[in-house]
Protein backbone atom coordinates (compact mmCIF):
# COMPACT_ATOMS: atom_id res chain seq x y z
CA UNK A 1 0.00 0.00 0.00
CA UNK A 2 2.84 2.36 0.87
CA UNK A 3 4.40 2.06 -2.60
CA UNK A 4 1.17 2.65 -4.51
CA UNK A 5 0.33 5.59 -2.22
CA UNK A 6 3.71 7.12 -3.09
CA UNK A 7 3.18 6.44 -6.81
CA UNK A 8 -0.26 8.06 -6.70
CA UNK A 9 1.07 11.09 -4.85
CA UNK A 10 3.96 11.44 -7.32
CA UNK A 11 1.55 11.26 -10.27
CA UNK A 12 -0.42 14.13 -8.75
CA UNK A 13 2.72 16.23 -8.18
CA UNK A 14 3.45 19.48 -9.99
CA UNK A 15 7.04 18.66 -11.03
CA UNK A 16 7.02 14.89 -11.46
CA UNK A 17 9.83 13.13 -13.33
CA UNK A 18 7.60 10.72 -15.25
CA UNK A 19 10.52 8.76 -16.65
CA UNK A 20 11.75 7.99 -13.13
CA UNK A 21 8.18 7.25 -12.03
CA UNK A 22 7.82 4.77 -14.91
CA UNK A 23 10.88 2.87 -13.64
CA UNK A 24 9.39 2.79 -10.14
CA UNK A 25 6.03 1.54 -11.42
CA UNK A 26 7.67 -1.13 -13.56
CA UNK A 27 9.56 -2.40 -10.50
CA UNK A 28 6.31 -2.40 -8.52
CA UNK A 29 4.61 -4.34 -11.33
CA UNK A 30 7.27 -7.05 -11.40
CA UNK A 31 7.35 -7.55 -7.63
CA UNK A 32 3.56 -7.37 -7.36
CA UNK A 33 3.10 -10.11 -9.98
CA UNK A 34 5.62 -12.38 -8.22
CA UNK A 35 3.79 -11.81 -4.95
CA UNK A 36 0.45 -12.68 -6.54
CA UNK A 37 1.69 -15.94 -8.03
CA UNK A 38 3.34 -16.97 -4.75
CA UNK A 39 0.19 -16.20 -2.80
CA UNK A 40 -2.04 -18.11 -5.22
CA UNK A 41 0.23 -21.18 -5.25
CA UNK A 42 1.34 -21.23 -1.62
CA UNK A 43 -1.79 -20.15 0.26
CA UNK A 44 -4.88 -19.73 -1.90
CA UNK A 45 -4.62 -23.19 -3.46
CA UNK A 46 -4.58 -24.79 0.00
CA UNK A 47 -7.55 -22.73 1.17
CA UNK A 48 -9.50 -23.64 -1.96
CA UNK A 49 -9.01 -27.36 -1.26
CA UNK A 50 -10.87 -26.97 2.03
CA UNK A 51 -13.17 -24.05 1.27
CA UNK A 52 -13.86 -23.73 -2.49
CA UNK A 53 -14.51 -20.20 -3.67
CA UNK A 54 -13.07 -18.51 -0.56
CA UNK A 55 -10.25 -16.82 -2.46
CA UNK A 56 -12.07 -16.05 -5.73
CA UNK A 57 -12.45 -12.32 -5.10
CA UNK A 58 -8.78 -12.01 -4.11
CA UNK A 59 -7.67 -13.70 -7.34
CA UNK A 60 -10.04 -11.42 -9.27
CA UNK A 61 -8.31 -8.44 -7.64
CA UNK A 62 -4.96 -9.79 -8.83
CA UNK A 63 -6.29 -10.03 -12.38
CA UNK A 64 -7.61 -6.46 -12.20
CA UNK A 65 -4.50 -5.04 -10.59
CA UNK A 66 -1.77 -6.32 -12.90
CA UNK A 67 -3.00 -4.82 -16.21
CA UNK A 68 -3.90 -1.60 -14.38
CA UNK A 69 -0.35 -1.22 -13.05
CA UNK A 70 1.07 -2.02 -16.50
CA UNK A 71 -1.18 0.67 -17.97
CA UNK A 72 0.11 3.16 -15.39
CA UNK A 73 3.71 2.38 -16.34
CA UNK A 74 2.90 2.93 -20.04
CA UNK A 75 1.16 6.22 -19.25
CA UNK A 76 4.22 7.39 -17.31
CA UNK A 77 6.39 6.60 -20.32
CA UNK A 78 4.07 8.55 -22.61
CA UNK A 79 3.89 11.49 -20.20
CA UNK A 80 7.69 11.62 -20.05
CA UNK A 81 7.95 12.48 -23.76
CA UNK A 82 4.60 14.09 -24.59
CA UNK A 83 3.95 17.82 -24.79
CA UNK A 84 1.02 20.18 -25.10
CA UNK A 85 -2.47 18.72 -25.10
CA UNK A 86 -1.20 15.15 -25.35
CA UNK A 87 0.79 15.54 -22.14
CA UNK A 88 -2.10 17.22 -20.32
CA UNK A 89 -4.54 14.48 -21.34
CA UNK A 90 -2.07 11.70 -20.52
CA UNK A 91 -1.29 13.07 -17.08
CA UNK A 92 -4.98 13.60 -16.32
CA UNK A 93 -5.78 9.97 -17.19
CA UNK A 94 -2.66 8.73 -15.38
CA UNK A 95 -3.81 10.42 -12.19
CA UNK A 96 -7.22 8.76 -12.45
CA UNK A 97 -5.60 5.36 -12.95
CA UNK A 98 -3.12 5.70 -10.05
CA UNK A 99 -5.98 6.71 -7.76
CA UNK A 100 -7.96 3.68 -8.95
CA UNK A 101 -4.98 1.37 -8.32
CA UNK A 102 -4.46 2.83 -4.86
CA UNK A 103 -8.10 2.22 -3.95
CA UNK A 104 -8.04 -1.30 -5.41
CA UNK A 105 -4.99 -2.18 -3.35
CA UNK A 106 -6.50 -0.66 -0.19
CA UNK A 107 -9.63 -2.78 -0.57
CA UNK A 108 -7.60 -5.87 -1.44
CA UNK A 109 -5.47 -5.61 1.69
CA UNK A 110 -8.59 -5.23 3.83
CA UNK A 111 -10.04 -8.38 2.24
CA UNK A 112 -6.87 -10.29 3.06
CA UNK A 113 -6.82 -9.06 6.65
CA UNK A 114 -10.55 -9.41 7.32
CA UNK A 115 -11.34 -12.59 5.36
CA UNK A 116 -8.36 -14.64 4.22
CA UNK A 117 -6.22 -14.43 7.35
CA UNK A 118 -9.05 -15.56 9.69
CA UNK A 119 -10.00 -18.36 7.28
CA UNK A 120 -6.40 -19.58 7.10
CA UNK A 121 -6.09 -19.48 10.89
CA UNK A 122 -9.32 -21.45 11.27
CA UNK A 123 -8.40 -24.10 8.68
CA UNK A 124 -4.70 -24.68 9.29
CA UNK A 125 -2.34 -25.25 12.19
CA UNK A 126 0.64 -22.96 12.76
CA UNK A 127 2.87 -25.65 11.27
CA UNK A 128 0.68 -25.94 8.18
CA UNK A 129 0.62 -22.16 7.75
CA UNK A 130 4.40 -22.12 8.10
CA UNK A 131 4.67 -24.73 5.35
CA UNK A 132 2.42 -22.60 3.13
CA UNK A 133 4.66 -19.58 3.66
CA UNK A 134 7.62 -21.81 2.78
CA UNK A 135 5.89 -22.77 -0.48
CA UNK A 136 5.22 -19.09 -1.21
CA UNK A 137 8.85 -18.18 -0.59
CA UNK A 138 10.00 -20.97 -2.89
CA UNK A 139 8.26 -19.21 -5.79
CA UNK A 140 10.56 -16.19 -5.53
CA UNK A 141 13.87 -16.16 -7.42
CA UNK A 142 16.62 -16.30 -4.74
CA UNK A 143 18.15 -13.06 -5.97
CA UNK A 144 14.78 -11.30 -5.47
CA UNK A 145 14.09 -12.58 -1.95
CA UNK A 146 15.58 -9.65 -0.04
CA UNK A 147 13.58 -7.20 -2.15
CA UNK A 148 10.21 -8.93 -2.32
CA UNK A 149 9.71 -10.02 1.29
CA UNK A 150 10.38 -6.59 2.86
CA UNK A 151 8.07 -5.12 0.22
CA UNK A 152 5.34 -7.57 1.24
CA UNK A 153 5.75 -6.84 4.95
CA UNK A 154 5.57 -3.10 4.31
CA UNK A 155 2.22 -3.61 2.57
CA UNK A 156 0.36 -5.29 5.43
CA UNK A 157 -0.96 -3.84 8.67
CA UNK A 158 1.01 -3.85 11.94
CA UNK A 159 -1.05 -6.61 13.57
CA UNK A 160 -0.68 -9.02 10.66
CA UNK A 161 3.04 -8.31 10.26
CA UNK A 162 3.82 -10.16 13.47
CA UNK A 163 1.87 -13.24 12.43
CA UNK A 164 3.33 -13.25 8.92
CA UNK A 165 6.91 -12.91 10.16
CA UNK A 166 6.29 -15.65 12.75
CA UNK A 167 5.10 -18.01 10.02
CA UNK A 168 8.00 -16.98 7.81
CA UNK A 169 10.42 -17.78 10.63
CA UNK A 170 8.81 -21.21 10.95
CA UNK A 171 9.12 -21.88 7.20
CA UNK A 172 12.69 -20.63 6.60
CA UNK A 173 16.16 -21.88 7.61
CA UNK A 174 17.54 -19.71 10.46
CA UNK A 175 20.38 -18.21 8.40
CA UNK A 176 18.02 -17.22 5.61
CA UNK A 177 15.53 -15.75 8.07
CA UNK A 178 18.25 -13.63 9.70
CA UNK A 179 19.23 -12.18 6.33
CA UNK A 180 15.65 -11.44 5.33
CA UNK A 181 14.85 -10.02 8.77
CA UNK A 182 17.66 -7.48 8.35
CA UNK A 183 16.19 -6.48 4.97
CA UNK A 184 12.73 -6.06 6.51
CA UNK A 185 14.16 -3.87 9.26
CA UNK A 186 15.92 -1.70 6.69
CA UNK A 187 12.68 -1.33 4.71
CA UNK A 188 10.19 -0.57 7.50
CA UNK A 189 12.50 1.08 10.03
CA UNK A 190 13.96 0.03 13.37
CA UNK A 191 10.92 1.11 15.40
CA UNK A 192 8.43 -0.92 13.36
CA UNK A 193 10.78 -3.91 13.31
CA UNK A 194 11.13 -3.73 17.10
CA UNK A 195 7.34 -3.97 17.38
CA UNK A 196 7.40 -7.14 15.26
CA UNK A 197 10.24 -8.66 17.31
CA UNK A 198 8.37 -7.94 20.53
CA UNK A 199 5.43 -9.97 19.23
CA UNK A 200 7.39 -13.01 18.02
Amino acid sequence: MRDMKAIDEAAHGDATDFRALAVRVEHFSRVDALHHRAEEIGMFAEIERKRPGATAMLVADHHDDEPLVDEIAALCRTASTASGDERWETVAWLRRRTSAARELLRRHIHKEEDIIVPVAEALFSIEEQGAQVGTMLAQFPPEEMQTIIPWMIALIGPNDRVEYVRLMKTGMPPDQFSTVAASIRDRIGAEDWAAIEAGL
